[in-house]
Order: C-alpha cells, then sequence, then structure tokens
C-alpha cells in the first residue's frame, strides 16, 4: 500500500508483512535525503513496522555529511521504534559497498542498537533475508 510519494522516494506499507519500503527515484541532495528518512521514520512509527527495506539502487554516493547524519539521527531514531531488521538494497560497486559497510560495521560493532542490518545487490534476497526465521540458541543443560 502506498504511503507517501514525491519525485524522489516512494514509501510504501505492508500490513501482512509489517514493512515499510522506501525507494529511491533519482540522486538526491542531503535535504532530500533527509525528508525521505524522516518520512521512513514517521511510517515506521506510524505502523509500528518490524521491518524496513531501502532500495537505495538509484541514490547517489553519499556525502561525508550525510553519513554523519545517518549516523546521528537516522540510526538512533530507527532504534527507539519496533523494527527489528533493515536490508538495504544497493548497487553492487566498490563506493556503495565501501559506504554501506562503514554503517553496518557502525550498527554492529560501535553502537549497540536494538535491530539488524544487512545489505543486498538484489531485492529478492533482501526479501529472504528480512523474513527469515532467525534460529533460537538453546543452553546445554
Amino acid at each position: 500500500m502506498l504511503y507517501t510519494e514525491t519525485d524522489h522516494f516512494t514509501i510504501r506499507y505492508s500490513a501482512p508483512l509489517s514493512m515499510v519500503e522506501i525507494v529511491w527515484h533519482d540522486s538526491v541532495a542531503s535535504d532530500q535525503l533527509q525528508e525521505g528518512l524522516n518520512a521512513v521514520l514517521e511510517a515506521i512509527q506510524h505502523k509500528s513496522a518490524q521491518f524496513f527495506l531501502a532500495d537505495a539502487l538509484k541514490l547517489n554516493f553519499l556525502k561525508h555529511e550525510d553519513q554523519a547524519w545517518i549516523k546521528n539521527y537516522f540510526l538512533p531514531e530507527l532504534h527507539r521504534l519496533d523494527v527489528t531488521r533493515f536490508a538495504r538494497i544497493t548497487e553492487p560497486n566498490v563506493l556503495s559497498l565501501a559506504l554501506v559497510e562503514n554503517i553496518i560495521d557502525y550498527v554492529h560493532l560501535e553502537r549497540h542498537f536494538n535491530f539488524e542490518m544487512q545489505s543486498f545487490h538484489e531485492r529478492d534476497t533482501a526479501l529472504e533475508w528480512l523474513f527469515s526465521v532467525v534460529p533460537v540458541e538453546t543452553k546445554a543443560l
């Protein structure tokens, strides 16, 4: 179901999947990036979504300031919500991979967030990971 749409992005919500998805249509300036990600936060909060999918295949390489804003504002705000998994679809090029790996390392190593984050090159693989069952750890008696 369509949640909101602009010239630069589309945000959809799937109630059966409890998922918010943003699809970036093109390269964006910093204010447009922030507008889109703030709209994602609003949708996730409004719908209590558990899963977030970001299709960034057409998104430009993010400037250092944009990366800092994501780390210092967006990710901590996402942490406060109900999201358990965040999948990002990116181009398989060296610059995109380096940027995404930097953010994923930040989520997994530098800060304690209550969600998992992974990057993928294909939508099907991202969706498969988002909705895969996490094995329950058992303690040996």
